[in-house]
């Protein structure tokens, strides 16, 4: 009996000492995304790994990438496209009226 209880509170240390260990990692994947979770999409997130649009690491024999979150959210924040506020864009309407109004004139006129 005494054998049993003393294997049982060898697993119990163990298991304490194994939770300090992976707790601090776990808590450190947050830091990190990998190819199965990030917002850019598995294909993409390797694509732009191999691009070295932002830095990644190898953590395993498989090749497991993983980035820095703020690394990936910072390069996705510099992708973003400026709003066009509707100034720019009469022009560019009024001209391709025009082109299509002259389009169908000259078609017209053809017939």
């Amino acid at each position: 009996m005494s054998d049993k209880l003393e294997l049982s509170l060898d697993i119990k240390q163990f298991a304490a000492e194994v939770a300090k260990y992976l707790l601090p990692i776990q808590a450190n994947e947050s830091l990190y995304y990998s190819s199965t979770n990030n917002p850019l999409g598995r294909r993409r997130f390797l694509e732009c790994a191999r691009n070295g649009d932002f830095p990644t690491f190898s953590v395993d024999k498989r090749g497991k990438l993983l980035a820095l979150r703020s690394d990936v959210d910072g390069w996705i924040q510099s992708q973003r496209r400026e709003v066009n506020t509707g100034d720019e864009g009469d022009d560019i309407d009024r001209a391709l009226s025009r082109v299509v109004t002259y389009s169908r004139e000259c078609s017209e006129t053809e017939q």
